[in-house]
């Protein structure tokens, strides 16, 4: 005769040893959900919280982008206006009556090389090997996880903005010089006004960046308070389970002695 009194210490120690396995897992990676079985409802937000935030960090290397791109066709616009300062002055220069006409000649050399260092500048700026400064077109940039979070960059053919005046200087002819200063002082003011739409256009993608970076710390931050563990809940559970777990043991001990007890004064 056999007296069986281990199935439910049994049944209990399994219990807590999958509870014990489970929580060391879950200490092991630092996440309380690991797979939809932990927790379908939360797994489902994580998954459309990392989605968002990944969004939000790719959008954020797009701002930064426009932001370089933005710089680096300012910077060639810099050096057009540097050179076009140069040349007024040297306009001005020959209106000086000392001069002689081997004089405005030499600065008239002068003006060329100019003129050829500004059209090279605006051909060799660019930006991941893409001119800048010589198409009319727009480039947008996605900034944001929907589908409408864009911003537009109009880029413009800087040749076709007044700078045909410079083909034909003549420095040695008063009048031409007359003509060309205010010519010159309109293209100079074109150039200015670009800029300045370009640096607006950089101020506005900072804004749109630091947006961004605040959006993502606040939906990592969401996604952390669902996902990862807290230890110190996670270790005080390990250490409740392995004292229930002792007690099991100790449990199925006794009840196995119990038996054989049992069994020797029945024997």
């Amino acid at each position: 005769m056999r007296i069986d009194n281990t199935s439910k210490p049994q049944s209990l120690l399994q219990q807590i040893q999958q509870e014990q396995t489970d929580n060391l897992r879950k200490l092991a990676s630092g996440k309380r959900v690991e797979t939809a079985a932990d927790d379908a409802a939360a797994s489902q937000t994580i998954e459309r919280l990392t989605a968002e935030s990944q969004a939000y960090q790719r959008s954020l290397g797009n701002a930064y982008d426009g932001i370089s791109m933005l710089g680096v066709a300012e910077g060639g616009l810099a050096n057009v206006s540097d050179d076009l300062s140069r040349i007024r002055e040297l306009t001005v220069q020959a209106g000086n009556g000392a001069l002689t006409d081997s004089d405005r000649q030499a600065l008239q050399g002068e003006v060329e090389q100019l003129r050829a260092n500004i059209g090279q500048t605006l051909e060799r700026t660019e930006f991941a090997g893409q001119s800048l400064l010589t198409k009319d077109e727009t480039r947008n940039f996605q900034v944001g996880s929907g589908a409408g979070d864009t911003m537009s960059v109009q880029l413009r053919d800087v040749r076709q903005q007044g700078l045909s005046v410079l083909d034909n200087v003549n420095l040695t002819d008063p009048d031409a010089r007359d003509n060309f200063l205010n010519e010159l002082d309109q293209v100079s003011e074109t150039i200015a006004a670009q800029r300045a739409e370009f640096g607006a256009q950089q101020n506005a993608f900072s804004a749109t960046a630091r947006n961004l970076s605040q959006t993502d710390v606040h939906t990592q931050a969401s996604r952390s308070r669902m996902q990862d563990l807290d230890y110190a809940m996670g270790t005080a559970s390990s250490i409740r389970n392995q004292i229930l777990q002792n007690s099991a043991v100790a449990m199925q001990g006794q009840a196995t002695a119990q038996n054989e007890l049992v069994l020797s004064i029945l024997g």
